[in-house]
Protein backbone atom coordinates (compact mmCIF):
# COMPACT_ATOMS: atom_id res chain seq x y z
CA UNK A 1 0.00 0.00 0.00
CA UNK A 2 1.18 3.42 -0.68
CA UNK A 3 3.63 4.43 2.36
CA UNK A 4 2.41 7.83 3.55
CA UNK A 5 5.27 7.96 6.28
CA UNK A 6 7.73 7.23 4.27
CA UNK A 7 11.07 8.97 5.03
CA UNK A 8 13.70 9.31 2.12
CA UNK A 9 16.85 7.06 3.11
CA UNK A 10 20.39 6.94 1.70
CA UNK A 11 20.32 4.35 -0.49
CA UNK A 12 16.64 4.74 -1.64
CA UNK A 13 15.82 5.01 -5.80
CA UNK A 14 13.11 7.05 -5.74
CA UNK A 15 11.40 6.72 -9.25
CA UNK A 16 8.66 9.34 -9.75
CA UNK A 17 5.91 7.97 -12.45
CA UNK A 18 4.22 10.81 -14.43
CA UNK A 19 1.58 11.52 -17.21
CA UNK A 20 -2.25 12.27 -18.08
CA UNK A 21 -4.82 11.10 -15.75
CA UNK A 22 -5.51 7.52 -17.01
CA UNK A 23 -2.22 6.44 -18.69
CA UNK A 24 -1.60 3.55 -16.08
CA UNK A 25 0.57 4.51 -13.21
CA UNK A 26 -1.29 2.73 -10.43
CA UNK A 27 -1.43 -0.48 -13.02
CA UNK A 28 2.58 -0.18 -13.63
CA UNK A 29 3.21 0.17 -10.06
CA UNK A 30 1.33 -2.96 -9.18
CA UNK A 31 2.90 -4.95 -11.90
CA UNK A 32 6.28 -4.49 -10.82
CA UNK A 33 5.35 -4.56 -7.09
CA UNK A 34 3.68 -8.36 -8.17
CA UNK A 35 0.85 -7.39 -6.09
CA UNK A 36 -2.35 -4.66 -5.76
CA UNK A 37 -0.15 -2.12 -3.64
CA UNK A 38 -2.09 0.84 -5.01
CA UNK A 39 -5.57 1.50 -6.34
CA UNK A 40 -6.14 1.56 -10.13
CA UNK A 41 -9.03 3.80 -11.29
CA UNK A 42 -11.03 2.36 -14.22
CA UNK A 43 -13.03 5.33 -15.12
CA UNK A 44 -12.47 9.08 -15.52
CA UNK A 45 -11.87 10.34 -11.84
CA UNK A 46 -8.07 9.40 -10.96
CA UNK A 47 -7.51 7.87 -8.04
CA UNK A 48 -4.20 10.00 -7.38
CA UNK A 49 -5.35 13.58 -5.80
CA UNK A 50 -1.81 13.32 -3.66
CA UNK A 51 2.08 11.81 -4.76
CA UNK A 52 1.89 8.80 -3.44
CA UNK A 53 5.52 7.22 -2.18
CA UNK A 54 5.50 3.15 -2.79
CA UNK A 55 8.32 1.43 -0.81
CA UNK A 56 8.67 -2.09 -2.78
CA UNK A 57 11.83 -3.06 -1.40
CA UNK A 58 14.57 -4.94 -2.92
CA UNK A 59 13.70 -6.23 -6.52
CA UNK A 60 16.69 -8.58 -5.85
CA UNK A 61 18.64 -6.81 -8.33
CA UNK A 62 22.63 -6.74 -8.56
CA UNK A 63 22.43 -3.06 -9.19
CA UNK A 64 19.87 -1.49 -6.49
CA UNK A 65 21.99 -1.64 -3.03
CA UNK A 66 18.55 0.60 -1.24
CA UNK A 67 14.60 0.37 -1.52
CA UNK A 68 12.62 0.96 -4.93
CA UNK A 69 10.07 3.93 -4.11
CA UNK A 70 8.19 4.63 -6.86
CA UNK A 71 5.79 7.54 -6.49
CA UNK A 72 2.61 7.58 -7.88
CA UNK A 73 1.31 11.48 -9.18
CA UNK A 74 -1.84 13.13 -9.99
CA UNK A 75 -1.82 13.98 -13.63
CA UNK A 76 -3.12 16.98 -15.58
CA UNK A 77 -6.64 17.68 -16.90
CA UNK A 78 -8.56 15.12 -14.23
CA UNK A 79 -12.16 15.97 -13.78
CA UNK A 80 -11.97 16.22 -10.25
CA UNK A 81 -8.83 17.98 -9.53
CA UNK A 82 -7.83 21.16 -11.02
CA UNK A 83 -4.73 21.35 -12.84
CA UNK A 84 -3.29 24.21 -10.79
CA UNK A 85 -3.75 22.48 -7.84
CA UNK A 86 -2.09 19.12 -9.61
CA UNK A 87 1.10 21.21 -10.19
CA UNK A 88 1.02 23.23 -7.05
CA UNK A 89 1.38 19.32 -5.17
CA UNK A 90 4.18 18.46 -7.29
CA UNK A 91 5.60 20.87 -6.93
CA UNK A 92 5.51 21.89 -3.21
CA UNK A 93 7.00 17.19 -3.38
CA UNK A 94 9.24 18.16 -5.13
CA UNK A 95 10.69 21.23 -3.43
CA UNK A 96 10.39 19.44 -0.09
CA UNK A 97 12.56 16.79 -1.75
CA UNK A 98 15.55 19.48 -2.98
CA UNK A 99 15.46 21.07 0.10
CA UNK A 100 16.13 17.70 1.82
CA UNK A 101 19.12 16.54 0.04
CA UNK A 102 16.91 14.05 -1.39
CA UNK A 103 17.86 13.21 -5.28
CA UNK A 104 15.99 11.28 -7.60
CA UNK A 105 17.19 8.45 -9.65
CA UNK A 106 15.09 9.23 -12.33
CA UNK A 107 11.30 9.73 -13.89
CA UNK A 108 9.06 7.47 -16.17
CA UNK A 109 6.70 9.10 -17.94
CA UNK A 110 3.63 7.18 -19.34
CA UNK A 111 1.49 7.66 -22.41
CA UNK A 112 -1.97 5.83 -23.60
CA UNK A 113 -0.72 4.26 -26.43
CA UNK A 114 -4.70 3.15 -27.81
CA UNK A 115 -5.34 6.82 -27.94
CA UNK A 116 -6.09 7.67 -31.60
CA UNK A 117 -4.97 11.54 -31.55
CA UNK A 118 -2.93 13.60 -29.16
CA UNK A 119 -5.49 14.99 -27.03
CA UNK A 120 -5.22 18.70 -25.73
CA UNK A 121 -5.10 17.48 -22.05
CA UNK A 122 -2.23 14.82 -23.15
CA UNK A 123 -0.12 17.47 -25.07
CA UNK A 124 -0.62 19.94 -22.18
CA UNK A 125 0.76 17.14 -19.77
CA UNK A 126 3.99 16.39 -21.99
CA UNK A 127 4.33 20.22 -22.29
CA UNK A 128 4.36 21.31 -18.33
CA UNK A 129 6.47 17.66 -17.89
CA UNK A 130 9.03 18.98 -20.45
CA UNK A 131 9.40 22.53 -18.75
CA UNK A 132 9.53 20.61 -15.52
CA UNK A 133 12.17 18.68 -15.96
CA UNK A 134 14.31 20.90 -17.74
CA UNK A 135 16.74 20.01 -20.54
CA UNK A 136 19.74 18.61 -18.28
CA UNK A 137 17.31 15.97 -16.22
CA UNK A 138 16.01 14.60 -19.50
CA UNK A 139 18.25 12.09 -20.20
CA UNK A 140 17.09 10.35 -17.01
CA UNK A 141 13.59 10.46 -18.25
CA UNK A 142 11.98 7.14 -19.41
CA UNK A 143 9.01 7.91 -22.05
CA UNK A 144 6.62 4.62 -21.69
CA UNK A 145 3.95 3.96 -23.80
CA UNK A 146 0.86 1.82 -22.02
CA UNK A 147 -2.36 -0.02 -22.83
CA UNK A 148 -0.64 -2.20 -25.80
CA UNK A 149 -3.40 -5.15 -25.21
CA UNK A 150 -6.21 -2.39 -26.17
CA UNK A 151 -4.59 -1.83 -29.97
CA UNK A 152 -3.37 -3.64 -32.68
CA UNK A 153 0.36 -3.64 -32.57
CA UNK A 154 1.08 -2.77 -36.19
CA UNK A 155 -0.72 0.50 -35.04
CA UNK A 156 0.56 0.79 -31.73
CA UNK A 157 4.10 1.19 -33.65
CA UNK A 158 2.93 3.42 -36.10
CA UNK A 159 2.09 5.80 -33.74
CA UNK A 160 5.05 5.19 -31.01
CA UNK A 161 6.89 6.22 -34.57
CA UNK A 162 4.77 9.18 -34.45
CA UNK A 163 5.35 10.21 -31.34
CA UNK A 164 9.39 10.02 -31.63
CA UNK A 165 9.21 11.97 -34.82
CA UNK A 166 7.21 14.69 -33.56
CA UNK A 167 6.27 14.79 -29.87
CA UNK A 168 8.95 13.04 -28.16
CA UNK A 169 12.13 14.31 -30.57
CA UNK A 170 13.44 17.00 -28.69
CA UNK A 171 13.26 15.08 -25.46
CA UNK A 172 15.11 12.17 -26.89
CA UNK A 173 17.56 14.52 -28.44
CA UNK A 174 18.59 15.21 -24.77
CA UNK A 175 18.77 11.81 -23.75
CA UNK A 176 15.54 10.21 -22.41
CA UNK A 177 14.86 6.65 -23.77
CA UNK A 178 11.52 4.91 -25.13
CA UNK A 179 9.87 1.72 -23.86
CA UNK A 180 6.42 -0.33 -23.98
CA UNK A 181 5.25 -1.57 -20.86
CA UNK A 182 3.14 -4.71 -22.12
CA UNK A 183 0.84 -5.52 -18.71
CA UNK A 184 3.43 -8.04 -17.47
CA UNK A 185 6.05 -7.84 -14.61
CA UNK A 186 8.86 -8.77 -16.57
CA UNK A 187 8.18 -5.81 -19.26
CA UNK A 188 7.22 -3.50 -15.84
CA UNK A 189 10.29 -3.56 -14.82
CA UNK A 190 12.14 -3.57 -17.78
CA UNK A 191 10.45 -0.02 -17.74
CA UNK A 192 12.89 0.72 -15.02
CA UNK A 193 15.89 -1.46 -15.20
CA UNK A 194 17.64 1.58 -17.19
CA UNK A 195 17.21 3.85 -14.23
CA UNK A 196 18.17 1.30 -11.55
CA UNK A 197 21.49 0.80 -13.39
CA UNK A 198 22.20 4.62 -13.97
CA UNK A 199 21.72 5.02 -10.30
CA UNK A 200 24.56 2.85 -9.42
CA UNK A 201 27.06 5.85 -11.00
CA UNK A 202 25.22 8.72 -9.67
CA UNK A 203 21.64 10.49 -8.54
CA UNK A 204 19.67 12.48 -11.43
CA UNK A 205 20.63 15.88 -11.69
CA UNK A 206 18.21 18.92 -9.85
CA UNK A 207 14.73 19.22 -11.91
CA UNK A 208 14.50 22.63 -13.41
CA UNK A 209 11.54 23.62 -11.18
CA UNK A 210 13.16 22.31 -8.28
CA UNK A 211 16.38 24.52 -9.02
CA UNK A 212 13.25 27.30 -9.41
CA UNK A 213 11.56 27.13 -6.03
CA UNK A 214 14.99 26.61 -3.76
CA UNK A 215 17.60 28.34 -5.46
CA UNK A 216 15.52 31.16 -7.49
CA UNK A 217 13.58 31.42 -4.65
CA UNK A 218 10.40 31.89 -7.52
CA UNK A 219 6.93 30.92 -6.89
CA UNK A 220 5.10 27.76 -8.83
CA UNK A 221 3.19 29.78 -11.01
CA UNK A 222 6.39 31.72 -12.36
CA UNK A 223 8.15 28.65 -12.84
CA UNK A 224 8.47 27.81 -16.70
CA UNK A 225 5.93 24.96 -15.46
CA UNK A 226 3.59 26.89 -14.24
CA UNK A 227 3.78 29.69 -17.41
CA UNK A 228 3.95 26.69 -19.70
CA UNK A 229 0.67 25.58 -17.26
CA UNK A 230 -1.35 28.79 -17.79
CA UNK A 231 -0.36 29.76 -21.33
CA UNK A 232 -2.19 25.58 -21.93
CA UNK A 233 -5.12 27.20 -19.68
CA UNK A 234 -5.49 30.19 -21.88
CA UNK A 235 -5.54 28.29 -24.82
CA UNK A 236 -8.34 25.77 -23.45
CA UNK A 237 -10.00 29.07 -22.50
CA UNK A 238 -9.39 30.58 -26.06
CA UNK A 239 -11.21 27.23 -27.52
CA UNK A 240 -13.87 27.00 -25.17
CA UNK A 241 -14.97 30.57 -25.84
CA UNK A 242 -15.41 29.32 -29.56
CA UNK A 243 -17.19 26.36 -29.35
CA UNK A 244 -19.85 28.22 -26.71
CA UNK A 245 -20.50 30.80 -29.31
CA UNK A 246 -21.18 28.38 -32.30
CA UNK A 247 -23.11 25.41 -30.35
CA UNK A 248 -25.82 26.82 -28.47
CA UNK A 249 -27.16 23.52 -27.08
CA UNK A 250 -24.05 23.31 -25.02
CA UNK A 251 -23.49 27.05 -23.97
CA UNK A 252 -24.61 25.88 -20.65
CA UNK A 253 -21.83 22.86 -19.81
CA UNK A 254 -18.97 25.06 -21.62
CA UNK A 255 -19.73 28.78 -20.21
CA UNK A 256 -19.02 26.07 -16.61
CA UNK A 257 -16.41 25.06 -17.78
CA UNK A 258 -15.02 28.29 -19.14
CA UNK A 259 -15.67 29.62 -15.45
CA UNK A 260 -13.28 26.81 -13.90
CA UNK A 261 -10.67 27.60 -16.48
CA UNK A 262 -11.24 31.09 -15.38
CA UNK A 263 -11.05 30.33 -11.82
CA UNK A 264 -7.48 28.37 -12.67
CA UNK A 265 -5.77 30.86 -14.15
CA UNK A 266 -6.59 33.34 -11.57
CA UNK A 267 -4.85 31.64 -9.23
CA UNK A 268 -2.07 31.27 -11.12
CA UNK A 269 -1.11 35.03 -11.22
CA UNK A 270 1.22 35.92 -8.68
CA UNK A 271 0.04 39.75 -6.29
CA UNK A 272 2.94 41.61 -6.92
CA UNK A 273 3.23 41.39 -2.82
CA UNK A 274 4.26 37.84 -3.06
CA UNK A 275 6.90 38.49 -5.35
CA UNK A 276 8.47 41.04 -3.45
CA UNK A 277 8.35 38.87 -0.77
CA UNK A 278 10.30 36.12 -2.34
CA UNK A 279 12.51 38.51 -3.75
CA UNK A 280 13.32 39.93 0.01
CA UNK A 281 13.61 36.07 0.90
CA UNK A 282 16.39 35.87 -2.25
CA UNK A 283 18.32 38.89 -1.32
CA UNK A 284 18.49 38.14 2.24
CA UNK A 285 19.65 34.32 1.70
CA UNK A 286 22.38 35.61 -0.55
CA UNK A 287 23.78 37.55 1.99
CA UNK A 288 23.51 34.88 4.80
CA UNK A 289 25.58 32.51 1.95
CA UNK A 290 28.12 35.26 1.48
CA UNK A 291 28.91 35.39 5.14
CA UNK A 292 29.43 32.22 5.74
CA UNK A 293 31.48 31.44 2.48
CA UNK A 294 33.74 33.89 4.52
CA UNK A 295 33.94 32.70 7.55
CA UNK A 296 32.62 35.49 9.22
CA UNK A 297 29.32 36.35 11.62
CA UNK A 298 26.54 36.87 9.17
CA UNK A 299 24.61 40.55 10.38
CA UNK A 300 22.09 39.74 12.94
CA UNK A 301 18.28 39.61 11.90
CA UNK A 302 16.91 42.81 13.04
CA UNK A 303 13.70 44.75 11.32
CA UNK A 304 15.76 46.04 8.87
CA UNK A 305 16.95 42.83 7.29
CA UNK A 306 14.67 39.72 9.24
CA UNK A 307 14.50 37.07 7.60
CA UNK A 308 11.48 35.52 5.91
CA UNK A 309 11.27 32.46 6.81
CA UNK A 310 8.34 29.97 5.73
CA UNK A 311 5.71 30.10 8.83
CA UNK A 312 3.00 27.78 9.58
CA UNK A 313 2.05 25.56 6.93
CA UNK A 314 6.44 24.48 6.25
CA UNK A 315 6.23 23.35 9.80
CA UNK A 316 3.07 22.14 11.30
CA UNK A 317 2.19 18.20 11.56
CA UNK A 318 -0.06 17.65 8.33
CA UNK A 319 -2.93 16.31 10.84
CA UNK A 320 -3.04 20.23 12.11
CA UNK A 321 -6.36 20.96 10.28
CA UNK A 322 -7.16 24.16 12.54
CA UNK A 323 -6.01 27.53 13.43
CA UNK A 324 -7.46 31.08 15.03
CA UNK A 325 -6.89 34.21 12.66
CA UNK A 326 -7.01 36.79 15.37
CA UNK A 327 -7.43 40.11 14.45
CA UNK A 328 -7.65 42.69 17.38
CA UNK A 329 -8.16 46.26 17.73
CA UNK A 330 -5.61 47.09 20.58
CA UNK A 331 -2.68 45.96 20.95
CA UNK A 332 -2.95 45.56 24.93
CA UNK A 333 -6.15 43.45 24.00
CA UNK A 334 -4.74 40.77 21.69
CA UNK A 335 -1.62 40.75 24.42
CA UNK A 336 -3.76 40.06 27.26
CA UNK A 337 -5.59 37.22 25.68
CA UNK A 338 -2.09 35.80 24.39
CA UNK A 339 -0.95 35.71 27.69
CA UNK A 340 -4.06 34.37 29.84
CA UNK A 341 -3.76 31.35 27.16
CA UNK A 342 -0.01 31.08 27.75
CA UNK A 343 0.84 31.07 24.01
CA UNK A 344 4.59 30.71 22.87
CA UNK A 345 5.73 32.85 19.86
CA UNK A 346 7.21 30.30 17.21
CA UNK A 347 9.85 31.30 14.86
CA UNK A 348 8.06 33.52 12.82
CA UNK A 349 8.76 37.17 13.38
CA UNK A 350 10.27 38.82 16.04
CA UNK A 351 9.64 40.65 19.53
CA UNK A 352 10.74 43.94 18.18
CA UNK A 353 8.01 43.15 14.94
CA UNK A 354 5.02 42.33 17.03
CA UNK A 355 2.71 45.39 16.39
CA UNK A 356 3.74 45.25 12.32
CA UNK A 357 3.98 41.63 11.71
CA UNK A 358 1.79 38.69 11.22
CA UNK A 359 3.29 36.26 14.18
CA UNK A 360 2.26 32.86 14.85
CA UNK A 361 1.46 31.62 18.49
CA UNK A 362 0.91 28.18 19.89
CA UNK A 363 -1.33 27.77 22.61
CA UNK A 364 -2.05 24.16 24.79
CA UNK A 365 -5.49 23.17 24.45
CA UNK A 366 -7.36 21.68 26.95
CA UNK A 367 -6.48 18.07 25.38
CA UNK A 368 -2.56 19.01 25.48
CA UNK A 369 -2.70 19.17 21.82
CA UNK A 370 -1.20 22.57 20.44
CA UNK A 371 -3.31 25.38 18.78
CA UNK A 372 -2.08 27.62 17.08
CA UNK A 373 -2.75 30.83 16.67
CA UNK A 374 -1.97 33.42 13.89
CA UNK A 375 -1.96 36.98 15.07
CA UNK A 376 -2.91 39.93 13.02
CA UNK A 377 -0.93 43.50 13.63
CA UNK A 378 -3.22 45.88 15.95
CA UNK A 379 -4.43 48.37 14.91
CA UNK A 380 -4.20 51.00 17.23
CA UNK A 381 -0.12 50.71 16.59
CA UNK A 382 -0.06 49.91 12.62
CA UNK A 383 1.63 52.89 10.61
CA UNK A 384 0.27 51.78 7.67
CA UNK A 385 -3.76 52.11 7.03
CA UNK A 386 -6.89 49.33 6.32
CA UNK A 387 -6.02 48.09 2.79
CA UNK A 388 -2.20 47.34 4.55
CA UNK A 389 -2.78 45.38 7.28
CA UNK A 390 -5.53 42.99 5.56
CA UNK A 391 -3.46 42.71 2.44
CA UNK A 392 -0.53 41.73 4.56
CA UNK A 393 -2.57 38.99 6.43
CA UNK A 394 -3.85 37.65 2.99
CA UNK A 395 -0.39 37.23 1.57
CA UNK A 396 0.87 35.67 4.93
CA UNK A 397 -1.79 32.81 4.85
CA UNK A 398 -1.13 32.92 1.07
CA UNK A 399 2.51 31.79 1.44
CA UNK A 400 2.56 29.95 4.75
CA UNK A 401 -0.92 28.03 4.91
CA UNK A 402 -2.16 24.63 3.30
CA UNK A 403 -5.69 24.91 1.56
CA UNK A 404 -6.89 22.49 4.19
CA UNK A 405 -6.59 24.50 6.69
CA UNK A 406 -9.72 26.22 8.26
CA UNK A 407 -9.40 29.15 10.55
CA UNK A 408 -11.95 30.32 13.61
CA UNK A 409 -11.70 33.83 12.91
CA UNK A 410 -11.71 36.63 16.11
CA UNK A 411 -12.17 39.74 16.04
CA UNK A 412 -11.14 41.26 19.50
CA UNK A 413 -12.66 44.75 20.60
CA UNK A 414 -11.09 47.00 23.25
CA UNK A 415 -14.89 47.70 24.48
CA UNK A 416 -18.13 46.33 24.17
CA UNK A 417 -19.83 47.75 20.89
CA UNK A 418 -22.93 50.09 21.06
CA UNK A 419 -26.24 48.66 20.49
CA UNK A 420 -27.60 48.06 16.82
CA UNK A 421 -29.23 51.02 16.75
CA UNK A 422 -26.51 52.87 17.50
CA UNK A 423 -24.07 54.65 14.66
CA UNK A 424 -21.76 51.91 13.57
CA UNK A 425 -18.52 53.77 14.82
CA UNK A 426 -18.21 54.76 18.12
CA UNK A 427 -17.23 58.61 19.37
CA UNK A 428 -14.43 57.00 21.25
CA UNK A 429 -13.05 55.79 18.30
CA UNK A 430 -13.02 58.79 15.87
CA UNK A 431 -10.12 61.43 15.36
CA UNK A 432 -11.04 64.68 14.55
CA UNK A 433 -9.30 67.30 11.96
CA UNK A 434 -9.97 70.67 10.92
CA UNK A 435 -9.76 72.45 7.41
CA UNK A 436 -10.14 75.78 5.82
CA UNK A 437 -13.21 75.51 2.70
CA UNK A 438 -15.65 77.47 0.94
CA UNK A 439 -18.69 76.55 2.35
CA UNK A 440 -21.85 76.44 -0.50
CA UNK A 441 -23.02 80.00 0.49
CA UNK A 442 -19.82 81.02 -0.87
CA UNK A 443 -18.12 81.79 2.78
CA UNK A 444 -15.73 80.84 3.97
CA UNK A 445 -15.07 78.55 6.97
CA UNK A 446 -13.90 76.10 8.88
CA UNK A 447 -15.38 72.48 8.44
CA UNK A 448 -14.42 69.67 10.73
CA UNK A 449 -13.76 66.16 9.61
CA UNK A 450 -14.71 63.29 11.94
CA UNK A 451 -12.63 60.33 10.59
CA UNK A 452 -13.26 56.71 12.28
CA UNK A 453 -9.80 54.88 13.45
CA UNK A 454 -8.60 52.58 11.81
CA UNK A 455 -10.28 50.46 14.44
CA UNK A 456 -13.22 51.68 13.41
CA UNK A 457 -13.22 50.87 9.42
CA UNK A 458 -11.70 47.75 9.88
CA UNK A 459 -14.76 46.77 11.86
CA UNK A 460 -16.89 48.06 9.21
CA UNK A 461 -15.45 46.41 6.73
CA UNK A 462 -15.48 42.97 8.43
CA UNK A 463 -19.29 43.14 9.05
CA UNK A 464 -19.83 44.35 5.47
CA UNK A 465 -17.74 41.22 4.17
CA UNK A 466 -18.92 37.65 3.59
CA UNK A 467 -16.69 36.87 7.09
CA UNK A 468 -19.31 38.38 9.40
CA UNK A 469 -21.58 35.24 10.22
CA UNK A 470 -17.57 33.18 10.61
CA UNK A 471 -16.46 35.93 13.11
CA UNK A 472 -16.41 35.81 16.45
CA UNK A 473 -17.03 39.59 18.22
CA UNK A 474 -15.87 39.72 21.49
CA UNK A 475 -14.47 41.60 24.39
CA UNK A 476 -13.00 41.17 27.89
CA UNK A 477 -15.48 42.38 30.42
CA UNK A 478 -15.77 42.12 34.05
CA UNK A 479 -18.34 39.54 33.75
CA UNK A 480 -18.66 37.18 30.77
CA UNK A 481 -21.94 37.08 28.32
CA UNK A 482 -24.84 35.43 30.12
CA UNK A 483 -25.89 33.15 27.22
CA UNK A 484 -24.89 29.69 25.46
CA UNK A 485 -25.44 30.60 22.33
CA UNK A 486 -22.52 32.86 20.29
CA UNK A 487 -24.67 33.94 17.18
CA UNK A 488 -21.82 35.01 15.26
CA UNK A 489 -24.47 37.70 14.23
CA UNK A 490 -22.19 40.50 14.69
CA UNK A 491 -23.22 41.22 18.34
CA UNK A 492 -20.06 41.57 21.02
CA UNK A 493 -19.59 38.09 23.07
CA UNK A 494 -17.99 39.11 26.42
CA UNK A 495 -15.20 37.37 27.97
CA UNK A 496 -13.94 37.71 31.80
CA UNK A 497 -9.86 37.77 31.87
CA UNK A 498 -9.08 34.54 32.95
CA UNK A 499 -7.69 31.48 31.13
CA UNK A 500 -10.62 29.33 31.10
CA UNK A 501 -12.54 32.45 29.05
CA UNK A 502 -9.80 32.73 26.77
CA UNK A 503 -9.37 29.08 25.73
CA UNK A 504 -13.23 29.53 25.34
CA UNK A 505 -13.14 31.79 23.29
CA UNK A 506 -10.78 29.99 20.43
CA UNK A 507 -13.03 26.64 20.98
CA UNK A 508 -16.52 28.72 20.33
CA UNK A 509 -14.39 30.66 17.42
CA UNK A 510 -13.75 26.75 16.14
CA UNK A 511 -17.01 25.58 16.16
CA UNK A 512 -18.14 27.70 12.93
CA UNK A 513 -14.61 27.10 10.90
CA UNK A 514 -13.73 29.14 7.55
CA UNK A 515 -11.30 27.56 4.89
CA UNK A 516 -8.22 28.88 3.46
CA UNK A 517 -9.62 29.92 -0.05
CA UNK A 518 -13.01 31.59 1.41
CA UNK A 519 -10.55 33.87 3.84
CA UNK A 520 -7.98 34.37 1.09
CA UNK A 521 -11.18 35.96 -1.14
CA UNK A 522 -12.83 37.53 1.66
CA UNK A 523 -9.42 39.54 2.81
CA UNK A 524 -8.99 40.82 -0.71
CA UNK A 525 -12.35 41.73 -1.24
CA UNK A 526 -11.95 44.14 2.24
CA UNK A 527 -8.29 45.22 1.20
CA UNK A 528 -9.74 46.52 -2.41
CA UNK A 529 -13.35 47.51 -0.30
CA UNK A 530 -10.80 49.86 2.15
CA UNK A 531 -8.64 51.14 -0.51
CA UNK A 532 -11.74 51.84 -2.88
CA UNK A 533 -13.57 53.71 0.29
CA UNK A 534 -10.11 55.74 0.67
CA UNK A 535 -9.74 56.53 -2.91
CA UNK A 536 -13.30 58.17 -3.34
CA UNK A 537 -12.33 61.40 -1.06
CA UNK A 538 -13.68 62.87 1.81
CA UNK A 539 -17.24 62.21 1.18
CA UNK A 540 -17.10 58.32 1.71
CA UNK A 541 -15.47 58.53 5.33
CA UNK A 542 -15.88 62.25 6.62
CA UNK A 543 -19.07 64.65 8.13
CA UNK A 544 -19.22 67.74 7.36
CA UNK A 545 -20.37 70.16 10.16
CA UNK A 546 -20.03 73.33 9.47
CA UNK A 547 -18.60 75.44 12.98
CA UNK A 548 -18.82 79.56 11.56
CA UNK A 549 -17.20 82.01 9.69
Amino acid sequence: MPTLGWKPEANDVIIPLMGPTGAGKSTLINFIAGKEVTTVGHDLKSCTAELLPVVIGSLQSESMDGRLVLVDTPGFGDTYVDDADVLRNIGFWLEAMYEGETKLAGIVYLHDISLTRMLGSTLKNLDVFQKLCGEGALKRVVLCTTKWSDIYEEEGERRTEQLKEIYWKEMMERGSTVCKFKDSQESARDVIASIIEEDRIGKMDALQIQEELVTAKKLIPDTEAGRQLRYSLDQLLTSLKQASSKDSSRRKELDAQITAIRDQIRTMRVPATQRILRLLDLRVDKILDKFMHLDATPPSLSAGNKRLVPAVGARLDADVKELIMLVGEAETSDKRLLELSDAKITNFGSDEQATTEVRCWSVKGEDSKPLFVVAAPSFDSHLGDVPAIFEKVRTWLANSCREDMKFGIIFLRSSVHLSPSEPLVEQSELESKTLIATLPSGETGTVELTEPSLAGRALELVKQSGLKSNALFATFASKATDTVKYGFDGSVASFEETSEQALKMFDIALHNPVGLDLLLKELQTISEGATNRRGKGLKSWFRHRRRGT
